[in-house]
């Protein structure tokens, strides 16, 4: 009398178990037998919600080397110090100089890692004293102040606590001219007492290279080399007879500096 009732209960627990193989492992698993339909519906929406859960916690712990301890320092965004200036000028017609500067940085909240194309723009100054025949000698006539205003684009390159930067800036430089009362008062010993010297502004054009290294969130050291190229015209007026001339300003220029946060 048993056998009957014995097969019958092997018939449905195989029943049961091809039916879970058969389920898609994808779908979330079906509720248990006896349950209502309003109960089924409950427990289908939990598994769905811990599924959502999990990819969120995995997301997350993706993202986590990217997201800024909150309780450590930030680094200052205003950096101002200065820096050597050495300027070697080609011209024949050109000195060399070098001197101090002050020099300053804006940077971001944050860092990028990655090589990247980025604008870029170029304020810088430079003098050099200038030669002109005056007579029979060749004597300096004046100091020409260049400034350039440049605008370019900069591939940037990250690497480490270092920031490098290399580009080609083009803009126009905005010359002027200064005849110290020393080179005059020469000027008049040799019989030139009408001295008068003038500079027009110029296209300026050149490639530049610059470091960054960041020592910690406020303290700072750079490094930079660049070559600029401009041809402006200069005039210069001796005895009643003047002479327009163009000056081979080219300079190369290499810096060296410290900076120190402010905020």
């Amino acid at each position: 009398m048993l056998r009957p009732a014995l097969l019958t209960v092997v018939v449905t627990t195989l029943i049961s178990a091809s039916s879970a193989f058969a389920q898609d492992p994808a779908s979330p698993p079906a509720a248990p037998l006896g349950l209502t339909a309003a109960a089924r519906a409950e427990a289908a929406k939990t598994t769905i919600a811990r599924d959502t859960t999990d990819e969120r916690a995995t997301d997350a712990s993706k993202t986590a080397s990217e997201v800024q301890d909150p309780e450590a320092p930030k680094r200052t965004r205003l950096q101002v110090g200065v820096s050597l200036k050495g300027t070697v000028s080609p011209g024949s017609d050109t000195d060399s100089s070098l001197n101090p500067t002050f020099v300053w940085r804006w940077r971001g909240k944050g860092s990028r890692t990655d090589d990247r194309l980025s604008p870029s723009y170029r304020l810088s100054s430079f003098r050099s004293v200038v030669h002109s025949q005056i007579g029979s000698r060749d004597l300096e006539v004046g100091e020409v102040k260049v400034k350039p205003l440049m605008v370019g684009l900069d591939y940037k390159m990250p690497r480490g606590k270092w920031n490098w930067a290399t580009g080609m800036s083009v803009g126009w430089a905005m010359n002027n001219v200064e005849v110290p009362w020393e080179m005059r008062a020469i000027s008049e010993s040799l019989g030139t007492q009408d001295l008068w010297v003038d500079v027009h502004n110029s296209l300026v054009w050149g490639p530049r290279l610059k470091g960054w290294y960041d020592h910690d969130r406020r303290l700072s050291f750079m490094v930079e080399s660049a070559y600029l190229v401009t041809r402006p015209e200069i005039d210069v007026r001796s005895n009643g007879v003047t002479r327009t001339r163009r000056l081979n300003a080219d300079a190369l220029i290499i810096k060296a500096g410290i900076v120190y946060g402010i905020f």
